[in-house]
């Protein structure tokens, strides 16, 4: 077995743990498998088999008011990416940018829009910068265009930037060192999830860091299908996405 499959948290398990127990009537609708970046973003994500947090309990809950069995393995994001895309693992939490709309699939409505119905969280993209050595940004354009960074695997950081026409280096392993990076002056700002800075709060103080009060992007996120999802487990992802949106933040 591989490390990733010891990492799996099963749905019973992590019922039985964390005290939880699935709906009774609920159909066994069979099994789905989830991808989940294996950065915690304490109470939401804590990596923690044993003390589960808020988002980690609701992925699990939902499933069990369906009748869904949900197993969770944690990974770096791009393998996660990879993994759903090829038909590895079932499901990974994406927001609907135009790549991830045409590489994966997503709750869409009659009109084939995404389901705004069925998302489960909304992000902001902000932007950070040296508090000594701001950068002019109006919400809508920069001053002058500004040399980018982000961390690995954020592909809203991506859109974000290709929509002002600016390439972006996402070489930092996490938020962190993509904070750090831009204190070391790497780059002009760095763009991160609002959920990053809040994470990262003590660390800009140290580092002197700010972010600005107009977000560089908003996104609507959701649990994003594999696009060679098995048919035996379509009607468990139907169920599964009608349910998750009860539990979100």
């Amino acid at each position: 077995m591989g490390a990733w499959a010891r990492r799996i948290l099963v749905l019973g398990a992590l019922v039985a743990g964390a005290g939880l127990r699935a709906a009774p009537t609920a159909p066994d609708l069979g099994a789905l498998r989830v991808c989940v970046a294996d950065m915690a973003y304490p109470p939401y994500i804590t990596l923690d088999l044993a003390h589960p947090g808020l988002a980690e309990r609701r992925l699990v809950e939902a499933g069990a008011a369906v009748g869904v069995r949900v197993e969770i393995a944690y990974l770096p994001i791009r393998r996660c990416h990879r993994m759903v895309r090829d038909g590895d693992m079932d499901l990974v939490y994406l927001a609907a940018t135009p790549q991830s709309l045409a590489e994966y699939r997503f709750p869409r409505t009659a009109q084939g829009q995404p389901d705004r119905a069925l998302r489960i969280a909304q992000e902001l993209v902000v932007v950070v910068v040296r508090r000594a050595d701001p950068v002019v940004w109006d919400g809508k354009r920069f001053g002058q265009p500004p040399a980018l960074g982000t961390r690995a695997g954020l592909r809203m950081a991506r859109e974000a930037a290709e929509r002002l026409g600016l390439a972006v280096d996402d070489s930092a392993f996490d938020a962190a060192q993509a904070l750090r990076k831009l204190q070391a002056k790497r780059h002009d700002a760095v763009l991160l999830l609002q959920a990053d800075v809040e994470q990262q709060g003590t660390l800009m103080k140290e580092l002197d860091l700010l972010a600005l009060p107009k977000p560089a992007a908003t996104f609507d996120g959701y649990m994003a299908a594999s696009p060679k999802l098995h048919p035996g487990r379509e009607a468990a992802l139907r169920a599964y996405w009608k349910a998750l949106p009860r539990w979100k933040p």
